[in-house]
């Protein structure tokens, strides 16, 4: 989206690196940019959404749902206070579509993003909801898409994401609770042989299918290392590789020690308890016997 020459844009600490970096760029072009606060859980309240809007923005950006610590955030009240400014509101639901029902009326939101591989579907797709009447204009124009980018249309690909949302469509309901309970078991096995861990993200309004959990004393890049048998991460699989603890982590006031002793688990709907069982019998064996962060 191009703003205008005092335009100001309004994202969270917490959104994914491709919504930060475009701020930034924004940022080194001129622009205004103000990070809205979220607290230890995450969670944005939207009082600080309108402290933060000033008479020359015209845009906030909220994630729905964190893909590090599942934190869920009020898109429907942060719209609210949107809309009686005038500003425009986005959220990145790539996380949330799998798990949450998401209409768009309800919400209240100008735009949506949505990603086909966080649903089952290939990488390289995505969809982008415009409300009626929303005023865009692209960085790069081209023929295609009614004028908003260039280049040929992704036919199959469009086809494999309209496919993953059917069948999203019709597991959705029961997918959702059964993957929650399996979450809450994998949870509670880990705190039980893990007493001085912690979950981060909020306990009530998070994702089913994450888990962001803190081993104090470990390193969690060494922990990794121990389980090759275990898909874990230490933070955003987009960020694996970076030395700097996550960004989500030190957001929420976890101290950069803290950081680095994270791992985050997905489910989703492959997931059987046996899985659980499997899980959380590595994770305590292996957090006994790999040796303190040197």
């Amino acid at each position: 989206m191009k703003l205008s020459p005092i335009g100001a844009a309004d994202p969270t600490p917490i959104e994914h690196q491709s919504v930060l970096a475009t701020c930034d760029h924004l940022s080194r072009a001129g622009y205004s940019v103000t990070t809205v606060p979220v607290d230890h859980h995450g969670r944005v309240n939207p009082a600080d959404v309108a402290v933060a809007i000033t008479p020359h923005t015209v845009l906030v950006s909220v994630m729905y749902a964190n893909n590090e610590i599942g934190t869920i955030q009020p898109i429907a009240d942060i719209a609210a206070i949107t809309r009686r400014h005038n500003v425009l509101l986005h959220t990145d639901a790539a996380q949330a579509i799998g798990a949450l029902d998401i209409d768009v009326s309800r919400l209240g939101v100008d735009l949506l993003t949505i990603s086909a591989h966080k649903i089952y579907g290939p990488k390289g797709i995505g969809a982008l909801y415009i409300r009626r009447g929303t005023p865009l204009r692209p960085q790069y124009a081209g023929s295609q898409e009614h004028g908003f980018r260039a280049g040929t249309i992704n036919l199959p690909g469009t086809i494999a994401l309209a496919e993953a949302l059917r069948i999203l469509a019709t597991e959705r309901e029961h997918e959702t609770p059964r993957i929650a309970q399996l979450r809450d078991s994998l949870a509670d096995r880990l705190l039980a042989a893990l007493p001085h861990a912690h979950i981060n993200g909020s306990p009530e309004h998070r994702l089913p299918g994450n888990l962001s959990l803190t081993i104090p004393g470990i390193d969690a890049a060494d922990l990794i290392d121990a389980l090759p048998d275990l898909a874990i991460s230490n933070g955003s699989a987009c960020a694996s590789g970076h030395a700097k603890p996550s960004h989500v982590l030190t957001a929420i006031g976890l101290p950069d020690s803290d950081a680095r002793a994270t791992i985050r688990l997905s489910l989703g709907r492959e997931t059987r308890e046996s899985d659980i069982e499997h899980a959380a019998h590595r994770i305590g064996s292996s957090v006994a016997t790999t040796p303190p962060p040197g």
